[in-house]
């Protein structure tokens, strides 16, 4: 992939120099014409036959270069049937073994999303808890990862009485799906589960707990038409936009500036999966949010990066609050201090479920 960018970059290279010969050429006056009605003709005519195959032959190869690329970016990054695909999240043992443990007491549900894709999910309800009425919590897992890495937020929550929800989103695990939407389309899955659980419980009162792309699924859902029950969202590391968490990462993992792949890859997106990248945009949403947020974000997360809270913090015009976590990675802030992160998520909760 890396070798393939930088042959494209050398090639964009090629034709900026022959470009720069031919405006030295017509400055210098050898491809100057005559001005007016015919004039433009004949100073592409004055071009070197040999001049001209060479530069369109250099902007063809470039323009396949960057298209290869960018089709190679959409199938690593999001087409889950690629061969090229990138790797799943590795859970760690600790997490796989909570997770184990309360997976009996769970009950696997399933909603249709718009689609008619089946989205597969577990349900937990606290022991002891029959009355409706009651909080709950839909925990949204993140990119390339499982229901497994939200053990320790489901146990915490089931622990303090919460019912919870852990859905896998679609193209992950038993839900199905081939293309990741990075939110665009789980945002819509997310309100057909939050209608599934206030169809369970028509008096719940329901938050939204994301992280990494669960948490920019969370704010892009924030700004749509939700049931009264939903009543506020917790974002952990959610990302800006899709166009700048990518304009990171290729700059982070290849040292490329996002023109042209950006846009390039945007396009191929658009004609595979069904939208562009700019239809990600985790900023607009929040600041169109129905419902308080709490943002929380490590500040040694390179994955997403730290300044994207800020950008987002600032753009909510929705109630809300924020906790970083000095030291914590991409979604380790919980791991990294559990006492600072669930008392914060306590004190914003206890404002808004009474």
């Amino acid at each position: 992939m890396l070798a393939r960018i930088r042959q494209g970059c050398q090639r964009a290279v090629v034709k900026d120099r022959l470009f720069g010969y031919a405006c030295r050429m017509k400055s210098a006056g050898k491809l100057s014409g005559k001005s007016g009605k015919g004039g433009s003709r004949k100073a592409y005519a004055a071009l070197p036959a040999k001049t001209v195959t060479i530069a369109v032959c250099v902007a063809a190869a470039v323009l396949f270069a960057v298209f290869a690329a960018a089709w190679y970016l959409v199938s690593f990054a999001l087409d889950t049937r690629s061969r090229h695909g990138s790797p799943s999240e590795e859970i760690s043992p600790e997490k796989t073994a909570l997770w184990d443990s309360l997976a009996p007491l769970g009950q696997p549900v399933s909603v249709t999303a718009d689609d008619g894709l089946i989205l597969h999910g577990t349900l937990f309800t606290p022991a002891g808890r029959n009355a409706p009425g009651g909080r709950w919590v839909i925990a949204v897992h993140g990119y390339k990862s499982l229901p497994a890495s939200m053990a320790p937020l489901a146990a915490r929550y089931l622990e303090k009485g919460w019912t919870v929800l852990v859905p896998e989103q679609r193209s992950h695990g038993k839900s199905a799906g081939r293309y990741i939407g990075m939110g665009f389309f789980e945002k819509n899955d997310l309100v057909r589960w939050t209608e599934f659980a206030a169809a369970r419980d028509p008096a719940a009162r329901i938050l939204l707990h994301g992280v990494s792309m669960g948490a920019a699924t969370v704010m892009l859902a924030s700004a749509l038409d939700l049931p009264d029950n939903v009543a506020a969202a917790v974002e952990d590391c959610g990302y800006s936009s899709l166009t700048e968490e990518f304009t990171a990462q290729l700059a982070d993992m290849f040292s490329l500036p996002a023109f042209p792949l950006i846009p390039a890859a945007s396009l191929v997106c658009r004609l595979r999966a069904g939208f562009f990248f700019r239809d990600v945009d985790c900023t607009a949403a929040v600041a169109s949010s129905s419902i308080p947020v709490l943002f929380i974000h490590g500040e040694a997360d390179r994955f997403v990066p730290f300044w994207m809270l800020d950008k987002l913090y600032a753009a909510a015009a929705c109630g809300k609050a924020r906790l970083t976590v000095p030291g914590a990675e991409h979604a380790m802030s919980e791991e990294t201090d559990p006492q600072q992160y669930w008392a914060a998520v306590d004190a914003f909760t206890a404002r808004y479920f009474r």
